[in-house]
């Protein structure tokens, strides 16, 4: 829920509609901090399939980090248009 609530706030500054965006998610352990985990999740607006094709104009997306132990939103980044 912390990732979709900063996705939102986000997506509502930057004028996007999250609403048809799919959802990536990985687990990973910084190098840094091998005893901690961090969540990742992407949000992107289009499908990927035919990526070699580009992105139409209306791609957009965000990715928002969260620490897997505390439930902290630590990096917020996007749009990557």
């Amino acid at each position: 829920m912390k990732a979709i609530e900063a996705a939102r706030a986000k997506a509502d500054v930057l004028d996007l509609d999250l609403s048809n965006c799919y959802i990536d998610c990985h687990e990973y352990r910084p190098v840094q901090q091998p005893d901690s985990r961090t969540l990742s999740f992407w949000f992107y607006s289009e499908d990927l399939v035919n990526w070699r094709d580009g992105y139409s104009e209306d791609f957009h997306d965000l990715a928002v980090k969260i620490n897997a132990d505390t439930g902290q939103v630590i990096q917020l980044l996007g749009s990557s248009r």
